[in-house]
């Protein structure tokens, strides 16, 4: 049986009728008690209340904290991808596609240096478009009899701004990577 105020005034006027005033003592004893079994009821509601906030704002901390692992996972795997771009990778395994400006990683005398340059590959650029007449080209050039043409020697060379000033790399090139994006905003 469920506990109401109409239970509660119908105790009560029982009590009064098994209890006249004259023994106060049981009558006051049953109004304690139905008084008290009244206060944990509002006190049961208020704490089911309760409870039903703090449960929905736990499913809402839930739903947040799964679309911040979320984001998390996506920076993480965004971070990992922005440095792989940035790792050196051995010409052994790999070699950038051609005529792609790169920077390198040389070996010359001994010393270790960094520049940019970029890689041809063979009979894929002619020399006449690529070469200056200054340049002493038997050394870096391929002839090819069947075409009577003159091709780029496959190899690494610096990569300069001027289109017929292209010198080939003397060094030993052991790694490359791909060139940062130019900086979005001009600098003063």
């Amino acid at each position: 049986m469920e506990y109401s105020k109409e239970l509660h005034e119908k105790l009560r006027r029982k009590s009064d009728r098994e209890y006249p005033p004259s023994k106060l003592t049981n009558y006051q004893e049953v109004s304690v008690l139905l008084d008290e079994i009244e206060r944990l009821q509002t006190f049961e509601k208020a704490v089911d209340e309760w409870s039903k906030r703090v449960d929905a704002k736990l499913d809402n901390v839930t739903v947040k904290s799964n679309q911040v692992i979320q984001l998390m996972e996506h920076y993480r795997s965004e971070c990992d991808r922005l440095q792989k771009l940035h790792e050196w990778i051995p010409v052994s395994e790999m070699l950038p596609d051609n005529k792609q400006a790169v920077l390198v990683s040389c070996i010359y005398h001994g010393k270790r240096f960094t520049q940019k340059a970029t890689h041809i590959a063979r009979k894929t650029v002619l020399a006449e478009d690529f070469l200056s007449d200054e340049y002493d080209c038997s050394s870096v050039e391929e002839y090819d009899e069947e075409n009577d043409t003159y091709w780029v020697r496959e190899g690494w060379w610096e990569d300069s701004l001027e289109a017929d000033t292209n010198w080939a790399l003397t060094g030993e090139v052991t790694h490359w990577q791909p060139l940062p994006p130019p900086p979005t905003e001009e600098t003063k």
